[in-house]
């Protein structure tokens, strides 16, 4: 039985008995956030259920997944997580360079309102942080510093060894 069998048993459970989370929860061991997030894996598209069981991905892999939203990225984190048979850390990582920090800046930056450059600075330096120990988990040896000199900033990345 996969984890998706397990979530459509639940689902089927709670809707045939009347049962809340809580006294479902209850009767079979578990924590009501075992239960939320088994329920959870049911909203992710059918095509890409079929792709996670697949590639033989962990429940894990697959809650991960429903950060992202959009089915295409799905599909192309799922090939990239049987590429490289990545970790669940590993996959967190990689999301979180390829696809979270682009999306942010990317897909609509007038919903992006930034009060002042000073701000705007601030929070590009920031995402800058996140990549760097993105890739630190992925195994790659990045550092980044900062300075200031005068008005200006300087940014030193370095990455390898």
């Amino acid at each position: 039985m996969s984890f998706f069998d397990e979530a459509e048993a639940i689902k089927i459970m709670l809707d045939m008995r009347g049962l809340t989370r809580g006294e479902l929860a209850k009767s079979l061991g578990v924590t009501v956030s075992a239960i939320s997030n088994k329920l959870r894996l049911l909203s992710l598209d059918e095509e890409v259920k079929a792709a996670v069981i697949a590639n033989k991905l962990t429940e894990r892999h697959a809650r991960l997944l429903l950060r992202l939203g959009d089915k295409e990225k799905q599909l192309r984190l799922i090939e990239e997580i049987a590429d490289r048979n990545l970790t669940v850390a590993q996959t967190e990582a990689c999301m979180e360079i390829k696809y979270l920090n682009n999306t942010e800046i990317t897909d609509n930056p007038q919903k992006q309102i930034i009060p002042c450059p000073e701000e705007a600075k601030d929070m590009f330096i920031e995402n800058i942080k996140k990549s760097i120990q993105s890739l630190s988990a992925l195994g790659v040896s990045a550092t980044l510093s900062t300075s200031l000199h005068g008005q200006k900033s300087y940014i030193t990345i370095i990455i390898g060894e």
